[in-house]
C-alpha cells in the first residue's frame, strides 16, 4: 500500500511540476556596457555573451548577446577556423543579438536594400521580416531584424547587426534589439 501512496504522490508531483515560463524581455530592464573588437554597446544585465577573434578575410561575427547561455560555435582545426551560430535553437521569448563586419571588393552601400537611419552617425539601412531567413535560419526564429552600417574610410567595409527573436512578445523583442543598437559606437578604423 506505501509503494502505491509514493507512485501516486511522484505522479502528481510530476503533473504538477512547473512548465518552464518563456524569456521575457524589456527595453527598460538595467543595461551594462560592453566593449568587444571594434564595437561597443549596451545589453541587459544578467545576459550571456561572446566576442570571437577568429576574423577571417571577408567576414567575421564580433559580438553576440543573448537571453540565453550562447556556446562558443567557433573550432580550429590546424590553420583553418570554422565559425557557425551561437545557439542550436532560440527558446520562446529567446533573442539573439550578433555584431558582424564585413568587406567584400564590390559591396557598395547604396545597392543595400532596406529602409535608411543612422547608427553612431554612420549610414545605416534597416531590414524587418518574419520567419528564420537571413542570418537566423534554422533557429526556429519567427522575426528578424538586419542593418548594414557603412563602415569609413574604406567603401567595401561595413558592419551588420543581426537580431533573431522567437515569441512570444516579439513587440518588446524588437524594442530591446532596437535599444541594444541605437546603443552602440563603432570604430572608424
Amino acid at each position: 500500500m506505501r509503494g502505491i501512496l509514493f507512485l501516486a504522490a511522484g505522479l502528481l508531483l510530476v503533473g504538477c511540476a512547473p512548465q518552464p515560463l518563456p524569456i521575457t524581455n524589456s527595453s527598460t530592464a538595467p543595461t551594462v556596457k560592453w566593449s568587444a573588437n571594434a564595437v561597443s554597446f549596451a545589453h541587459p544585465e544578467g545576459w550571456s555573451r561572446a566576442a570571437w577573434s577568429f576574423p577571417s578575410s571577408f567576414t567575421y561575427m564580433v559580438a553576440a548577446v543573448s537571453n540565453q547561455r550562447l556556446n562558443n560555435p567557433c573550432f580550429k582545426s590546424g590553420t583553418t577556423s570554422v565559425c557557425g551560430q551561437p545557439l542550436a535553437r532560440l527558446q520562446p521569448g529567446g533573442l539573439l543579438a550578433e555584431w558582424w563586419q564585413d568587406g567584400f571588393p564590390t559591396w557598395g552601400y547604396a545597392r543595400q536594400a532596406g529602409s535608411p537611419m543612422t547608427v553612431d552617425g554612420l549610414p545605416a539601412k534597416i531590414q524587418d521580416g518574419a520567419g528564420g531567413s537571413n542570418a537566423c535560419s534554422g533557429l526556429g526564429a519567427d522575426r528578424w531584424i538586419s542593418v548594414v552600417i557603412e563602415r569609413p574610410p574604406t567603401k567595401d567595409n561595413y558592419f551588420q547587426f543581426v537580431a533573431c527573436m522567437r515569441g512570444p512578445g516579439l513587440a518588446a523583442e524588437r524594442d530591446v534589439a532596437m535599444a541594444i543598437l541605437q546603443s552602440a559606437h563603432l570604430s572608424r578604423q
